[in-house]
């Protein structure tokens, strides 16, 4: 206990998890005056702490995970198209758009859930609130909140949504009683199980968003204009994490550039610039 009390007391008991960044764990740790040994407890400590808001959807990444003296950055393992393609072709249901919406949108999972009727708009949503562990608030950072087009790919998925019949709520996102989904974690289990269906390596759901980012880059999306739809504070970071994805020269897309090569789309179209329009 001693060191999560020593992390506490450093970092602050008011700290905003969100705001911790890698160069605030290793100022931190070379703070301490004490030989390599043990300060990977207390890195141990930061991570652990860091572990849970990323398990409740509040953070993306855990900025302390695979720190050393000399820090390599994070790392990720997005799905490749025909695994994206795999897993959509098998889920069924409300699951699947869901699913469809997550790998085309890019959106955190705990937005999805927490994304209302009045926010879906024909050519835009809004994103402003989430669902964590059945506690509904705001989104994690001021960045977070956007208004972003609902891309071509996606629009599928929101009307089969938005068709769900026997809703009892205002959510975007219902499961068989009609009601919301208050903690995505209910669903993780029937992920599990899709991905053995698929034969696919198990990742975390929030591997739908890496997944999206890292299409992008390869597309040629600039990482400041995927940091904006995304909703990411820190574009430095996804060019360091997702930059050795990018593949091939810069463009600029639209809402009709096709990712996955769906039923509703294919890598192959020809991509269009971005533009703004429409109103949710």
């Amino acid at each position: 206990m001693r060191y999560v009390d020593r992390v506490v007391k450093h970092f602050g008991e008011d700290r905003d998890v969100a705001g911790i960044t890698r160069l605030d764990v290793k100022d931190f740790l070379k703070s301490l005056n004490i030989k390599d040994v043990s300060k990977k407890n207390y890195l141990a400590a930061v991570s652990g702490i860091l572990a849970l808001a990323v398990e409740d959807e509040y953070i993306e990444t855990n900025k302390a995970q695979n720190i050393s003296l000399s820090d390599d950055g994070e790392e990720i393992n997005p799905f490749t198209v025909d695994e994206v393609q795999r897993i959509l072709a098998t889920a069924t249901g409300t699951f699947k758009d869901m699913l469809g919406i997550l790998f085309t949108m890019g959106m955190r999972p705990s937005e999805l859930i927490g994304l209302m009727l009045p926010n879906v708009g024909k050519e835009y949503i809004v994103i402003k609130e989430a669902i964590v562990r059945g506690r509904k608030g705001d989104t994690k950072t001021k960045s977070s909140k956007r208004k972003i087009p609902i891309r071509n790919e996606a629009r599928p998925y929101f009307d089969n949504l938005l068709s769900t019949q026997g809703r009892k709520s205002l959510y975007l996102v219902v499961n068989n009683q009609g009601e919301p989904y208050w903690d995505i974690g209910s669903v993780r289990k029937k992920w599990k199980g899709l991905l053995e269906e698929c034969g696919i390596t198990h990742r975390k759901l929030y591997a739908t968003r890496h997944t999206f980012i890292s299409h992008m880059l390869l597309s040629g999306v600039r990482a400041p204009i995927i940091a904006e739809y995304v909703g990411h504070e820190d574009v430095r970071l996804i060019q360091s994490v997702y930059g050795h994805y990018i593949d091939g020269e810069l463009i600029k897309l639209d809402a009709t550039h096709k990712l996955y090569d769906t039923e509703s789309g294919t890598l192959s179209g020809t991509p269009n610039i971005l533009t703004d329009g429409g109103s949710a």
